[in-house]
């Protein structure tokens, strides 16, 4: 069993994003190469990545990223089932003193290694460090569940126990918190420790599908072993009987309190009410009386019978006052327990202050543990104390039977405090735990208030939407619902949040939260493209709540999506209404070239052409006058007309020289002519275009992907197929565009095909068609 745990992690995987920074105006020859590597690195050819990666490992003068050069050369040997070189590398990291976020996947990695190797000493020195580290909860998982493992092959059940503890706390629901568990009771049965074996292996055979797992026969005997050496209470109790009914003094009391206290706890009141009369009449010494009185006080209490509770404890009390038990002496526990059922009772009866001061009594007289902790959470919360409330909950152990109320009220009075993350960790504790629908309800409402403080919308979401999909309540319903929509639009969720508004929408007609939701609605259909569904939302939140001030903002999202259908007659009544029902709220020309941008990306750039023309007539900065000129060209160069096109472009450059637009400019100048089959005059402009990128005076890298585009389009034209490749391969790779990148990826395609270099050619194309399914040949690209 312990080498089949031991090797278990190596099911774990981490899954990593490759850094490529996409083009910035001022990259280094250091940062191109690495991120030559690390494009092919993404594209899968990891044999050709290697030899890149050596050659920026090779130049001493490139020290910024050796990290990140390092961990994918390792990742890379990795992939291709070279693990001794993969090693190397990680190594390699490990000994450069690197403390970036890759040190630690790498330390990751090689432990994997020395895993599979059986190498456990060296397992253990590279994941331990990793343990006090904010790592993903995937990789974390790993180091744990690993550390276990090597534990347990290094023949250290103890230690192999702890950290596979540590796992399944952190990760119950992990797909390997089965085995963790299994590992830990064979374990904790060796070392040995069979109560928690015992416990453990109850545990497992309680999950589905046990009677199936190869291991269930030699659970099963281990389980009979481990409670063989543990006996079972009721036994226990019937043992203790007959041992008073043979013993004299001090032991026939002791053993008739032992057995009365194992009824107690089995909560077997009638056993209680046999034993009473013969306590009464067996039990001789005060402080055996005394225990006696603190039991059935007790029961009492259970049972929810204050006033019998009380009495009884009296009598516990004067007890010990007329034996006069020292609060130093053996017995001072019982003195401290009574002190204990006092405070129970003022908690029954809600006196919160009397509680709090028989606690400090009880304290006084030796009183420590789950209990008091409890108790004390109990009254700080009574009192409003929340702070001091959740940190005395806290103290309650896991495995006390008053953890689960602690639990809940170390959630409550956290929350109550601001404790969001603390509170939101113990919802997670308390679902595990819950049965009940309404307990379960309550606690996701909780849970997801707690995200939606920490800003955690995705997971708020989640939350809300186990409420509302499972309470009857409407007013439940409602809220949770509406939150539900809400986080998932701020989650970026738009088609979830379409669905779960639309259904609240549809239920709640009446609620005040609807035009919020009309608003959302709108705003989710607009991410999603579906411009009809989201005019048809901020239409209805228009006619219905005019004045609303969610209609504010949905009367600008509703001109936006008139822009996006095409219907300028819509733009026009939206922003009319907006003057009207808003006439505190300026709309000026700042929003006129909002919607110059808009029209053009989204097409209408013969209407955007009428907006730029009569924009020119207003008085507007020399950069709101360049980036219009710059705009006139660009629609000029979407209809086509090249001559002018070329003519904006050019007066563009003449007449702000050290403009913004320049580069784009000449770019935009060199597609108009290369359209116009000047060739040479295009390559000009290529040439034009370098030299301001070059000098630094460029930093947007949508316009440096167009400018190697052109140049691979004037290199085809010219029939260097070969350059042609290679200018659009830096698009395809150092770039990420929805538009610019497919087209770099098709035309490069092209090109391997030209050189004969066909199977090339359609990996390429592969790549496009699983990279962008939807794309189709763009036309002159977005500004």
């Amino acid at each position: 069993m312990r080498k089949t745990v031991c090797f278990a992690a190596v099911c774990f995987t981490i899954v990593l994003s490759v850094p490529v920074c996409h083009g910035q105006a001022t990259d280094s020859p250091a940062k191109r190469q690495l991120d030559f590597a690390l494009g092919l690195f993404q594209r899968g050819e990891y044999a050709a990545a290697i030899p890149e990666f050596k050659l920026y490992l090779k130049n001493p003068d490139w020290k910024e990223r050796r990290d990140i050069a390092d961990f994918f050369l390792g990742e890379a040997f990795r992939l291709q089932n070279q693990s001794s070189e993969a090693a190397q590398a990680y190594e390699a990291l490990l000994a450069s003193g690197a403390t970036g976020e890759y040190r630690p996947l790498a330390a990751y990695r090689l432990a994997k290694i020395r895993l599979d190797e059986g190498q456990f000493d060296q397992v253990i020195t590279l994941l331990l460090p990793l343990v006090e580290q904010i790592l993903p909860a995937e990789f974390r998982e790993g180091v744990l569940y690993s550390l276990g493992s090597a534990h347990s092959g290094q023949g250290k059940p103890q230690e192999a126990v702890d950290w596979w503890e540590k796992f399944r706390k952190e990760f119950p629901k992990s797909p390997n918190a089965r085995r963790a568990l299994l590992g830990v009771a064979f374990e904790e049965a060796r070392i040995p420790d069979c109560e928690k074996a015992a416990q453990h292996f109850e545990e497992w055979l309680g999950e589905a599908g046990a009677p199936k797992d190869p291991a269930y026969a030699r659970v099963l005997t281990e389980l009979a072993a481990c409670e063989e050496k543990l006996g079972r209470k009721e036994a226990a109790r019937e043992h203790f009987l007959r041992l008073a009914d043979g013993s004299e003094g001090e032991a026939r009391e002791t053993a008739l309190l032992q057995s009365a206290r194992l009824a107690f706890e089995a909560g077997n009141w009638k056993a209680i009410d046999q034993l009473s009369p013969r306590m009464k009449k067996e039990l001789k010494a005060p402080a055996s009386r005394l225990r006696w009185f603190l039991i059935e006080g007790n029961r009492w209490y259970r049972t929810r019978d204050w006033k019998k509770a009380q009495q009884v404890y009296g009598e516990a009390s004067e007890t010990a006052q007329t034996a006069n038990i020292a609060p130093g002496s053996g017995e001072a526990p019982l003195r401290a327990q009574i002190e204990v059922r006092r405070a129970w009772c003022a908690q029954a009866l809600k006196d919160w202050k009397a509680l709090l001061g028989f606690l400090d009594q009880a304290a006084q007289a030796g009183a420590r543990g789950e209990e008091v902790d409890f108790l004390r959470g109990e009254g700080y919360r009574g009192l409003g104390d929340w702070k001091a409330a959740a940190d005395a909950y806290a103290q309650v152990p896991e495995k006390s039977s008053y953890h689960q109320r602690a639990q809940r009220g170390e959630a409550e009075a956290a929350f109550r405090d601001g404790q969001w993350e603390r509170c939101r960790n113990q919802v997670d504790r308390i679902l595990q735990g819950s049965d009940s629908l309404n307990d379960r309800i309550s606690w996701w409402l909780r849970g997801a208030d707690c995200d939606r403080q920490l800003g955690r919308w995705a997971s708020a979401a989640i939350m809300y939407a186990s409420a509302s999909q499972t309470s009857a309540t409407p007013e439940v319903r409602e809220k949770a619902l509406y939150l539900e929509g809400w986080c998932q639009v701020r989650a970026e969720d738009f088609d979830p949040a379409v669905k779960s508004l639309s259904l609240f929408r549809k239920d709640f007609s009446g609620s005040e939260w609807l035009p919020e939701v009309l608003l959302l609605l709108g705003q989710s259909y607009g991410k999603l493209g579906k411009t009809r569904e989201q005019i048809e939302a901020l239409e209805t939140l228009a006619h219905g709540f005019p004045k609303s001030t969610w209609n504010a903002e949905g009367l600008l999202l509703l001109a936006a999506a008139y822009t996006k259908d095409g219907n300028r007659e819509g733009v026009l009544a939206s922003l009319l209404r907006y003057r009207e029902n808003f006439p505190e709220k300026k709309l000026q020309k700042e929003y006129a070239l909002w919607m110059t941008d808009a029209l053009i990306q989204h097409g209408s750039t013969e209407t955007a052409l009428e907006v730029i023309h009569s924009l020119q007539e207003e008085e507007l900065p020399q950069e709101e006058k360049e980036n219009l000129l710059f705009l006139s060209g660009y629609c000029h160069e979407k209809g086509e007309r090249w001559a002018a096109a070329l003519e904006n472009y050019r007066n563009l450059v003449a007449q702000f020289p050290q403009g913004k637009k320049v580069f784009p400019s000449h770019v935009g100048a060199g597609r108009a002519l290369e359209k116009m089959g000047k060739i040479e005059d295009a390559s000009k402009e290529v040439v034009a275009a370098f030299s301001v990128l070059q000098a630094g005076k460029m930093d947007q890298p949508a316009y440096e992907a167009q400018l190697y585009l052109l140049q691979g389009d004037v290199e085809f034209d010219s029939g260097s197929y070969e350059e042609a490749y290679r200018a659009y391969a830096r698009t395809s790779i150092l770039y990420q565009h929805p538009e610019l990148t497919p087209l770099a990826l098709e035309k490069s395609a092209l090109c391997r095909e030209k050189l004969g270099d066909t199977e090339g050619a359609e990996k390429l194309r592969q790549q496009l068609k699983k990279e962008y399914p939807s794309y189709a040949p763009a036309q002159v690209q977005s500004p």
